[in-house]
């Protein structure tokens, strides 16, 4: 068995931090390499960090300056030893098995991504699975991409052949950065697992940031979204569709965040129309946007109403 490196980027969590490193040093895969990235926390999260670290010999807790999700991220990889790399939000917590069963996902199959489905979570009673992905399968770099796009390029539901990141890294100061990073390791991998199976628990915080109130560093996602979509559109003539679909709904997303607050980001909402009134004529006949089954992907529930009278006013314009 070969080492798995474990990268926890860890910002004033210090409620939910516990749960998730328990998750992870109980792994049923033992090869493990624990990085928890202290990324500045001002709360009890740091000194949590150096007390499991006392208790379990392959924790190595990093103490640096606040950067950021990426940089953060990126100080893992570069102090990691593992043959394969994992990445976990420190509010998040996973199955005892999914390290476990995505290492022979990919050594059975000689891939070098393995991915899983998710449950979201808002609390105890209240959580789904999402089944973006339907059936096990090994795609090619290409067909991977397509599935990626119908699904989620977030990082932390994947494990990674730590060669991918040779020459990559996340971007430091975006948000959402998992969108123009996950797609070029995917684009360089030649074989990708998928499994249906659900092992991560996406927790939705009110506090998180993608639940804060709109600012403008949440345009991020549009503006990334729109990075991802432009590649494709250079290099994958036949994820046009896909591509198309992917965009259309970040957009939508992006409008339900920033609607409230539209009058003071005039600028900001009137480009997402604008980007949004491009595909007008596209939406209607696109097989890849399953109204329902979309919108459960990208929109929290409560904004269901409001998606669906975006785009009636769009295609009207």
């Amino acid at each position: 068995m070969e080492k798995i490196s474990v990268i926890v980027p860890i910002y004033n969590v210090e409620e939910y931090l516990g749960r998730c490193i328990k998750t992870i040093i109980n792994q049923t895969y033992k090869d493990l390499e624990i990085i928890l990235v202290d990324d500045g926390s001002t709360d009890s999260s740091g000194k949590i960090c150096d007390n499991y670290a006392k208790k379990d010999n392959r924790i190595v807790v990093i103490h640096k300056k606040n950067g950021g999700l990426s940089d953060a991220r990126n100080a893992g990889i570069d102090k990691s030893t593992g043959k394969y790399l994992y990445f976990i939000d420190s509010d998040d917590y996973i199955e005892l098995n999914m390290l476990e069963d995505l290492y022979h996902n990919c050594v059975d199959n000689s891939c070098e991504i393995a991915i899983s489905n998710k449950f979201i979570e808002y609390d105890e009673k209240n959580f789904y699975e999402q089944k973006s992905i339907l059936a096990d399968k090994v795609a090619d770099s290409i067909e991977a991409l397509e599935l990626l796009l119908l699904s989620d390029p977030a990082i932390w539901n994947k494990l990674f052949l730590k060669d991918l990141f040779n020459n990559i890294r996340f971007p430091k100061g975006k948000l959402y950065e998992d969108i123009i990073t996950t797609p070029f390791l995917f684009e360089k991998a030649k074989r990708v697992y998928f499994n249906s199976n659900s092992y991560y628990h996406y927790i939705q915080r009110n506090n998180s940031i993608v639940h804060k109130k709109f600012s403008l560093k949440k345009m991020d996602y549009a503006y990334n979204a729109k990075e991802l979509y432009n590649l494709i559109l250079k290099k994958y003539d036949t994820l046009i569709e896909q591509a198309n679909a992917y965009y259309i709904l970040v957009l939508t997303t992006s409008l339900t965040d920033i609607y409230k607050e539209r009058k003071k980001y005039r600028k900001e909402y009137q480009y997402l129309i604008d980007e949004l009134k491009k595909f007008k004529k596209i939406y209607k006949n696109n097989k890849y946007i399953n109204k329902l089954k979309k919108i459960m992907v990208w929109c929290d529930l409560h904004r269901l109403i409001f998606f669906v009278n975006i785009i009636k006013n769009i295609r009207k314009r």
